[in-house]
């Protein structure tokens, strides 16, 4: 089991970020196959993207273009780290890794990205949907679903 339950999942992109620190590091301290460099790889790739659209977090001023693509390539390595780690580690920790995929997609939307990617955000949607127990929970989850549906490319619904 990764780290990645330790602490709620925000839209915030240093917490997003950590969680992908936590996985390399778990990575790092666990495994050590072919397999794992890959998904080292990957992290890091996320990383330098996540690191490239900070700048955007504190600012009116976006690039749609430059986020859509820095957030595409995200949702993408997503889905390629979550299925090598998934196949060693298992269903629940390929979840625990698309479930990050919601909180970016939310980001991503709040700054005039669009979606291209929608397969880990749709897997993180209905893995909350599927553990809410409480009607506030389930009330922000349709509104992030809302904000997500609206910058979804529209060659995809």
């Amino acid at each position: 089991m990764t780290p990645l339950k330790k602490q709620q999942l925000t839209t915030s992109l240093s917490t997003i970020q950590q969680h992908f620190i936590d996985l390399n590091s778990y990575l790092a301290d666990s495994r050590q196959t072919k397999n794992d460099e890959v998904v080292k790889h990957n992290i890091q790739q996320i990383l330098a993207n996540i690191e490239s659209l900070k700048p955007y977090e504190e600012t009116q001023q976006h690039n749609p273009q430059f986020i859509t693509s820095v957030g595409d390539q995200c949702l993408q390595t997503i889905i390629k780290i979550a299925n090598d780690v998934g196949k060693t580690d298992g269903v629940q920790t390929k979840r625990e890794i698309e479930h990050i995929a919601l909180p970016l997609a939310v980001w991503l939307c709040q700054h005039g990205a669009e979606i291209h990617t929608l397969k880990p955000v749709v897997n993180a949607i209905a893995q909350t949907t599927n553990k809410a127990q409480k009607t506030i929970t389930l009330e922000r989850l349709f509104n992030q679903v809302s904000t997500i549906l609206q910058h979804v490319n529209s060659t995809l619904l």
